[in-house]
């Protein structure tokens, strides 16, 4: 390996810039080369951006397509419209399976003073897992709901 008499002495400086020479030992060759910071500078990148591309948790291994991949699988808001011809019951099923969409929101444009809540409920014959609404009190008439969802994935 080079020994410090080789090198000479060199003055220190802060910061570097990408026309300054680094001194570099050759293993391969052994023998010592000047090569320009920026060169060095941009082999550290190139290595840092393919390691990093490679652990990407995505099926694309470049940057703009891992972005759109994950863009992709966010959950998707959506707007639904629900109409309950209000009888005589309590609970009606609002035909928005739990398992599929979280609820962030309900509003009614025509309830006319009735209060609700919105629950988890069960309904049909395979014994889905809907959202309902549950009215305080028994109210008749038609109800049309405005419901904002999160789908989710």
């Amino acid at each position: 390996m080079a020994s410090d008499k080789m090198l000479g002495s060199f003055d220190q400086k802060s910061a570097p810039e990408d026309n300054d020479l680094l001194v570099e030992y050759d293993a391969s060759a052994s023998k010592v080369k000047n090569v320009k910071f920026g060169g060095v500078w941009n082999w550290i990148v190139k290595k840092l951006t393919s390691a990093v591309i490679n652990e990407l948790q995505t099926s694309s291994k470049n940057v703009v397509g891992a972005i759109n991949e994950l863009n992709s699988n966010l959950p998707g808001m959506e707007f639904l419209t629900r109409t309950i011809t209000a009888k005589s019951e309590k609970v009606y099923d609002l035909q928005i399976n739990v398992t599929e969409y979280i609820i962030f929101s309900i509003w009614s444009e025509d309830r006319m003073g009735w209060q609700y809540t919105v629950t988890r409920g069960v309904s049909g014959i395979e014994a889905t897992q809907n959202w309902a609404i549950c009215f305080f009190g028994n109210p008749t008439g038609n109800f049309t709901f405005k419901v904002a969802v999160l789908k989710i994935k």
